[in-house]
């Protein structure tokens, strides 16, 4: 039986995707999805490994293990997480977003507050980036929307901004499964998409986009997700620290 598995459906994780999907072994039945949608599939057993964000893992990190040197980072202008706001705006009252990217809302959060001295309030709204500034004084747009956007609103790259906070990448998302859930087959499958020598791009996309991104899990990624959750438990969106706990199989 094939092994379920599931992605977020954004540009910047198609590089994992791609070889997965195209594998003519039926090792895996790949799904995409929004990173809260797989959370809840995992949550749920109709996955039995999913690439989650770092905030969907830390709600449920008892029960799962992180496959070691696989995930997605990156570092400086991004492009996939922007703040964009009203021009000649001098305060951040209020902060439109996707309640479909829990982690990227965090993040959010932490840059307003450690940079901005600003706490404003969350207004959830899924639709078209003027449809969320019609309702708030700005607007975070995630993944495939922040890419897409080429309107010449005032913006901040929530990625740069948190290397400037922090000196660490940001970890977009990295590959979990329960203990038992993954044979070693599977898990050194699953390490075989970070690595990067014959790396398949989609071809609507230019290459360079994919420059800002790390596909693996080093030490550096490692550091960036710990300080992301230390400073999420600082500001009081996580109620304790998660444990960084890697999968025992396939190390």
């Amino acid at each position: 039986m094939a092994t379920r598995v599931g992605i977020p459906d954004e540009y910047y994780a198609l590089p994992l995707a791609l070889p997965l999907r195209n594998r003519r072994d039926g090792l895996f039945d790949l799904s995409l999805r929004s990173p809260a949608e797989l959370a809840l599939a995992l949550r749920q057993r109709h996955l039995d490994g999913a690439l989650l964000s770092s905030i969907d893992y830390a709600k449920d990190y008892a029960m799962y293990r992180i496959v070691r040197g696989a995930g997605i980072s990156s570092s400086g202008e991004s492009r996939t997480i922007l703040l964009v706001f009203h021009e000649h705006l001098r305060s951040i009252t209020t902060l439109a977003f996707d309640p479909r990217f829990g982690a990227d809302i965090v993040l959010a959060v932490i840059i307003l507050a450690e940079k901005y001295d600003s706490k404003p309030k969350l207004v959830p709204v899924i639709g078209s980036p003027e449809k969320m500034l019609s309702a708030a004084d700005c607007a975070l747009l995630v993944g495939n929307a922040a890419v897409r956007h080429q309107e010449d609103h005032q913006k901040l790259d929530l990625v740069e901004e948190w290397e400037d906070v922090s000196g660490l990448p940001y970890v977009h998302a990295f590959w979990v499964a329960r203990e038992n859930a993954l044979d070693t087959e599977t898990l050194e499958a699953l390490k075989q998409t970070a690595i990067p020598s014959d790396r398949e791009l989609p071809g609507d996309l230019p290459p360079e986009f994919f420059e800002a991104f790390h596909y693996g899990m080093n030490d550096e990624a490692i550091s960036g997700l710990s300080e992301f959750f230390r400073m999420a438990y600082y500001h009081g969106i996580l109620s304790d620290l998660p444990e960084i706990k890697f999968h025992s199989l396939g190390s």
